[in-house]
């Protein structure tokens, strides 16, 4: 079933919301944050945050300046400013961040490219211990 997202104003801020059993095909372009709970097989281009919860599943690129993964993504990841990587998320793609942030347990990243301007930013990572196994093999630009 193919539900529209809604869009909510909380504190004179745009966001975006797909809730969790909702699904959408097509492309989101938003000027605003967007949290998606539910499944979007389309890109996601957002001028804000992009929050994906822990049940979420994206086919499809996602371009913001923040990124917070918990749920699935089978595409690119391009954020401007951070990407965060909650436990259990999943990521089959390239990443491509000024600041990268992994909790424990994201771990299906090593099967991800991955291109950081720096890598001497690692020590900003929340696990610096396992910087080395993310990027070893991964393109750095």
């Amino acid at each position: 079933m193919i539900n529209p997202i809604k869009n909510i104003v909380q504190a004179g801020q745009n966001l975006n919301l797909l809730v969790e059993g909702s699904s959408i095909q097509g492309d989101l372009n938003a000027k605003g944050d967007v949290r998606i709970d539910g499944e979007l097989r389309g890109n996601i281009h957002s001028t804000g945050r992009v929050a994906l919860g822990s049940k979420s599943k994206v086919t499809g690129n996602v371009i913001c300046q923040f990124a917070d993964v918990g749920g699935h993504i089978q595409g690119n990841v391009e954020a401007a400013e951070s990407l965060t990587l909650r436990a259990h998320c999943r990521i089959n793609g390239d990443i491509k961040t000024s600041r990268l942030i992994v909790e424990e347990g994201a771990q299906s990243l090593v099967r991800a490219a991955c291109n950081l301007p720096v890598l001497k930013n690692c020590e900003q990572f929340v696990r610096p211990d396992r910087c080395f196994r993310l990027y070893l093999g991964a393109h750095l630009g």
